[in-house]
């Protein structure tokens, strides 16, 4: 099953990539969400709402808290479905014969 990763910036200043679950009109609701922080290496991930109840495992969010919505880096979806055990796909390679 492929899953549908997003990165959102909330208003607080957090970049989370969180897989989509659903969208209306009002809110966003997501799973597995991760704050995104960079490090000296590169990429790193702490736990966003690491207090919420992990038999339910999504969070509904309000749209008027999400600056935007958008598609991840290659490298950080690769990074989040490796945790998460999402289907991985290689990154297309040119061929030069």
């Amino acid at each position: 099953k492929m899953i549908n990763v997003k990165l959102l910036r909330i208003v607080t200043g957090e970049e989370v990539i969180a897989e989509l679950v659903s969208e209306s009109d009002t809110t966003i609701t997501v799973k597995n969400g991760l704050v995104v922080l960079p490090t000296q290496g590169g990429v790193g991930f702490a736990p966003w709402a690491p207090f919420v109840d992990k038999t339910d495992k999504t969070i509904k969010v309000n749209l008027n808290f999400i600056v935007f919505e958008a598609e991840p880096d290659n490298d950080i979806v690769a990074q989040y479905k490796s945790m998460y055990g999402g289907v991985l796909t290689p990154s297309k390679q040119n061929i030069i014969l």
